[in-house]
Parts: structure tokens; sequence; C-alpha cells
């Protein structure tokens, strides 16, 4: 029997996690260049100077390439549907996404044609005024990229947090 756990994080909250800078830098080092826009943000979390909020509606606009996403939470399906059309586009981009590879929307969303970044660790999140640290994070997360390029079987790649913030020997 499976046990549940139960997110101590309200409902009206839930969509509202912030993206460290910490997770940021690893993606756009994993990524391999910078992001040109943030396209789920709020302006106190942004990780770009571009970005679209809740009010520009983000699933109805076509993204620039280089994009950077940590969707809502109850939405990340519906983005995950967008980041492929955007793709399919030529618009490559990265997504931040909790790691739950047996769920169905993980195999129907990013089963094929993504890189699974994995890594070593929890990423922790910030509240909605992007320097407050969230406490109590029960789920881990992958960055996925979304390349532009035919890929078959998504692959999976392991890497150490804090890569993007090393310098270079």
């Amino acid at each position: 029997m499976a046990i549940l756990v139960k997110s101590k994080t309200s409902s009206d909250n839930k969509n509202l996690w912030g993206t460290t800078w910490e997770c940021f830098a690893d993606a756009e080092h994993l990524f391999g260049r910078k992001f040109i826009i943030d396209v789920a943000a709020e302006p106190l979390t942004a990780k770009c100077k571009l970005f679209f909020t809740r009010d520009d509606d983000s699933l109805s606009l076509d993204w620039p390439d280089s994009w950077f996403l940590n969707p809502p939470f109850d939405l990340k399906a519906q983005f995950i549907h967008h980041a492929k059309q955007q793709r399919a586009k030529g618009r490559a981009g990265m997504m931040l996404l909790p790691y739950e590879r047996q769920t169905d929307w993980w195999r129907r969303g990013v089963s094929k044609g993504c890189i699974i970044y994995e890594p070593d660790g929890r990423y922790n999140f910030l509240e909605r005024d992007g320097v407050t640290k969230k406490s109590g994070v029960n789920f881990g997360s992958a960055l996925v990229c979304f390349p532009a390029m035919h890929i078959g079987d998504s692959i999976t790649i392991p890497f150490t947090r804090g890569i993007g913030s090393k310098k270079a020997a």
C-alpha cells in the first residue's frame, strides 16, 4: 500500500512557489545559454527581465526561443503540452517539474523527446516575495529540457546541484 503524503500548502498558495537563483543558475548551465523569458512568474519571483504573469495567459501565447518555466502546480500538464507545441516550432526551453516519473502526467508529458536532468537532491523554493525560503518541501524536482531537435525516448542525466554557480577552473 502506497503512503500518501498530504501537502501542508494551502490551495491558494500552491501555484506560487518561486524558483531559487541556485536552481535557475543550474538550469541555465545545463541548457547551455541564457534564458530570454520566464513564461509563468510573479513580478517578485521572475528570473528574467522579460516574463509573463498569470494576467498574460502564457498558455495562449507563443514563447520566444530559450524560455524558462516553473509552472503553476495545478497546470503543469497544460504547460507541458504547450511546451511541446513551442518545441515543434523550434523554440527550445527548460521546465522545473516535480520529479514524479510514475505518474500518468509525467509519462504522457515528458517520457518522449525530452532531456531530464536529475539533481542529486531536492531544491528549495521561495515564497511569493521572491526572498523567503519555503520550508518542508516534500517532493523532488527535475529540470526538463524541451530541445528543438528531435530525440526519441527521453534521456535522464544526473547532475550535482550548484553546478551553475561553480566557476570554470
